[in-house]
């Protein structure tokens, strides 16, 4: 029987009778079914439970684990004395620590032949790929593996609030003193006649199930007499300057999305509540004195309980100062140790650390060192101004608040970038680290490492010197220059373009159409137009294969620009090159009093580093004649090989990496498995379907793509979003042209020369197919490189063998797992190994237990 049926209660069991032995003989148990009468049942009770709880007692003092509930399965085996079932021997091994960075680790082995007529394959390959998640360095580091934070309600007061107000907002900036903030309350919740204790279980659920994002400065207050009070849950807010403060005075209008609810402004007036704000806002405050709260009042704020990461994500959501590399790896370094003594867990970097040899290369998703490129430079080439449906794109709109509370979107602590710079700190680290990450090459924010930050100052030097840099800077766009004729900038602007002349992006097309993924997956609340240079100066989907194929696959610079109409002017009279411009300092904005575009300068909020497709100056390959993008010199090298094995490996590469595009631009929603997971349909949703988007619960795109009906977030109603679909990239470029043909010369009329959000989203997702591959494709071709560059060194083993080659991939899990199809079906390598997982819960303990033969790589072959 499944069911223990009692007077008052029903539970269930699982019908494992051979725990309970010959204990069991004395229940009588019904053959055919449940007891039926009172007495039988009473008999159940009264027999069948004892026993369970002399079982349940008997185990525990053996100390074995006892799982209740529908739930539990118990081997009893060891106890009737039955042969125990063999038990298959794990990969894993106990003398080792478990590890933490990667999301799972995908290990395979195969054989490169080296020549054609090769009877037997002459390099053993081992490649491991380790698919990460871009996760924060101090998430990597969190105790027991788990990276996602752990909030609680942590004891406070009210002169502790200040002071970290104080040291977040007010503190003097390198320009001078900053005004002080005056801040108020905002009362989310209220409850009466709870404890302590109660309180503060009901304020976490509270926050748990109605703040969709853990934001900052939420704090519990409990004002009580004796053991019951009331508690409070209120949201410190910055006045603003111009504000009056009026304390506790609450919002007119709700938080767009949350649930939080509504109170009446006299139920703010607390004298506790009132207390805290006169404290945190009084400018002179004793550090000796106590808080001024009343005794009976107690506060709490809600936290990270991981102190060290609250201090650190709260400088980086709050401070105007940018992160301080040797003190955040200081950081890193000392939570590593922690987390080996307390935890007897390692971090990625730790691990390849200890098993690398000289047979190991590593492949990071890095910025393409200064090193394998250099500055190309025509000064004859002159920039043209910006179009003018540039000039009039709108204005950024608000950052996503769910970007607003998360530390990782200031694009800096990334485990990644922490890692490039402990292995970039070794002397011998050229010859065994290759980053293969084009798409930002020569921006500055790119240079994640002093040590590289020199080298790139110093392409500079080559380049012209003083004179180059000059030339280089922000200076070069005419935009500037226009925009300081006619425009009187204010004396911070001015200030701020100074400050610039010092930081130097070097141009690049790798840049120019990388920055594009940014803006299509994380920041697309910037207006950045990509659609005007698609319709105007590519004018087919055609063109665009061609021109993006001889630029990055397989042919040089001016090739590629001969597929370009960049000079001449289109059928309305336009200068073609003016649409070479994706975004303007220079901001015409619609007056509807004066029926008139008026000019000013564009809030430049957000930084694009590579406003214009640059012509007069690019990064190149070193040492190529003609000009050669970084990626088309390697699959150069491959295809003019000596060996026809690698002239075939690169021609299968270009092969497979365009079956590719072709698959991904045939349906770009359905692209999940080696593409977008989902951005790009969220991409779709937020420019054609905006009341969708902004109806949904957006924080997991995979999820939303894999749904049919999507539920709104403020009625009952469904989207039907599985009958969704995003035009096929031949479609989409139609829709883009027949935008651009409306276009008459400029009138000077409202939404004459202006870019549709539909044309834009489409420009992008075609533009990211292809650029997101060229990572891939890059990759590949410098894993032959490091093949064929160790086979022709003609190292052996003992036994006459060539000496096997370990890659070692560290790298977002999509280009992990596109990497992985291309070796396993072009040249047959089999899976061994898989450890961890693709997609993790965020509750989840995310350590990697290794084979023992990941821990000694001769083991591997």
């Amino acid at each position: 029987p499944t069911k223990i049926v009692g007077t008052s209660s029903t539970m269930r069991v699982r019908p494992c009778w051979s725990l309970f032995g010959s204990s069991l003989k004395s229940v009588h148990l019904h053959p055919f079914g449940y007891p039926k009468t009172s007495s039988q049942r009473s008999l159940y009770t009264e027999r069948l439970i004892p026993i369970c709880h002399h079982f349940h007692t008997q185990y525990l003092a053996r100390r074995t684990r006892i799982q209740s509930s529908s739930s539990t399965h118990i081997n009893s085996r060891n106890e009737h004395n039955m042969p125990s079932k063999k038990k298959k021997s794990k990969a894993s091994s106990s003398s080792h620590p478990k590890i933490v960075g990667p999301n799972y680790i995908r290990v395979l082995r195969g054989n490169m032949p080296q020549k054609k007529n090769d009877k037997q394959p002459s390099t053993p390959v081992a490649i491991i790929l380790c698919g990460e998640s871009h996760e924060d360095a101090i998430d990597v580091t969190r105790s027991r593996g788990i990276f996602s934070p752990r909030y609680s309600w942590s004891s406070t007061c009210s002169l502790s609030i200040k002071s970290d107000i104080h040291d977040a907002f007010d503190k003097d900036d390198d320009d001078g003193p900053r005004n002080k903030k005056t801040w108020k309350y905002r009362l989310l919740k209220k409850k009466d006649r709870v404890s302590l204790s109660q309180c503060k279980v009901w304020g976490q659920k509270f926050v748990e199930d109605c703040v969709e994002e853990e934001e900052h400065w939420i704090f519990l207050v409990w004002h009580g007499v004796g053991k019951k009070g009331s508690g409070y849950v209120i949201h410190l807010e910055e006045t603003k300057e111009e504000e009056d403060a009026l304390v506790g005075q609450e919002e007119e209008e709700k938080k767009e999305g949350s649930s939080m609810p509504q109170s009446k402004s006299n139920e703010l007036r607390y004298a506790c509540l009132d207390s805290l704000l006169a404290n945190i806002n009084e400018e002179k405050n004793d550090p000796k004195s106590s808080s001024n709260l009343p005794a009976d009042v107690t506060i709490f704020e809600w936290r990270d309980t991981d102190e060290e990461a609250h201090k650190l994500n709260s400088f980086r959501l709050t401070s105007h100062k940018e992160l301080c590399e040797d003190a955040h790896d200081a950081l890193i370094d000392k939570r590593k140790a922690n987390l080996k003594l307390n935890d007897n867990i390692v971090t990625w970097d730790e691990w390849f650390s200890s098993v690398k040899d000289e047979n190991t290369h590593l492949l990071l998703e890095s910025a393409v060192p200064p090193w394998e490129v250099e500055l190309h430079q025509d000064l004859s080439v002159t920039i043209p101004e910006a179009a003018e449906c540039v000039r009039r794109l709108g204005e950024d709109e608000d950052e996503d608040s769910l970007d607003e509370h998360d530390p990782s979107s200031d694009g800096a602590g990334s485990y990644l970038d922490y890692c490039y710079r402990q292995f970039v700190a070794r002397d011998d680290f050229r010859k065994w680290l290759h980053s293969v990450d084009c798409r930002d090459l020569g921006c500055e924010d790119s240079r994640v490492s002093k040590r590289i930050e020199l080298l790139w100052e110093g392409l500079a030097g080559d380049a012209g010197g003083g004179e180059c840099r000059t030339w280089l800077a922000k200076e070069n766009n005419p935009e500037i220059k226009l925009l300081k004729e006619s425009v009187v900038l204010e004396e911070e602007e001015e200030e701020k373009e100074e400050a610039d002349k010092n930081e130097i992006t070097y141009p690049s097309f790798e840049g120019f159409f990388g920055q594009n993924t940014e803006v299509l997956y994380y920041s697309p609340h910037v207006k950045i137009a990509y659609s005007p240079f698609m319709a105007k100066c590519v004018t087919s989907l055609e063109k665009w294969k061609q021109f993006f194929t001889r630029l990055f696959f397989d042919g040089t610079i001016p090739d590629a620009l001969s597929s370009l109409q960049i000079a001449g002017h289109d059928n309305a009279g336009q200068e073609r090159g003016g649409f070479t411009h994706v975004r303007s300092p220079i901001h015409d904005a619609w007056d509807d009093a004066e029926q008139k575009y008026n000019r000013q300068a564009r809030d430049d909020d957000f930084h694009i580093s590579f406003p214009y497709f640059p012509q007069n100056a690019f990064l190149k390959a070193v040492d190529t004649l003609p000009p050669r993008t970084w990626s088309a010199q390697l699959y150069d090298q491959l295809s003019s090989s000596d060996e026809d094995v690698w002239r075939q490996y690169a021609l299968r590469a270009k092969q497979w990496v365009l079956e590719l595009v072709e698959k991904h631009s045939a349906d770009p929603k359905g692209c999940t498995m080696e593409g977008s997971d989902g951005e790009y349909f969220l991409a779709y949703l937020r420019a054609v379907h905006r009341d969708i988007y902004d109806d949904i619960d957006i924080t997991d795109p995979e999820d939303i793509l894999s749904k049919r009906n999507v539920h709104s977030i403020t009625s009952n109603k469904k989207y039907k979003l599985g009958d969704m679909t995003i035009p096929a990239c031949e479609d989409a470029f139609q829709i883009l042209l027949k935008q651009f043909d409306k276009v008459q010369p400029d009138d000077g009329q409202k939404n004459n020369h202006v870019v549709s959000e539909e044309a834009e989203v489409y420009a992008k997702i075609i533009i990211d197919i292809w650029m997101s591959l060229v990572v891939d494709f890059a990759t590949v071709l410098k894993m032959g490189h490091i093949i064929a560059s160790s086979s022709s060194k003609n190292h052996k083993t003992k036994e006459g063998h060539e000496q096997p080659v370990v890659l070692v991939l560290y790298m977002g899990a999509i280009h992990t797992r596109v990497i992985e199809t291309f070796f396993v079906e072009q040249y047959g390598f089999k899976r061994k190994y898989f450890v961890g997982k693709i997609n993790w819960e965020e509750e989840e303990v995310r350590t990697l237990d290794l084979p023992k033969s990941m821990w000694n790589f001769k083991e591997l072959f």
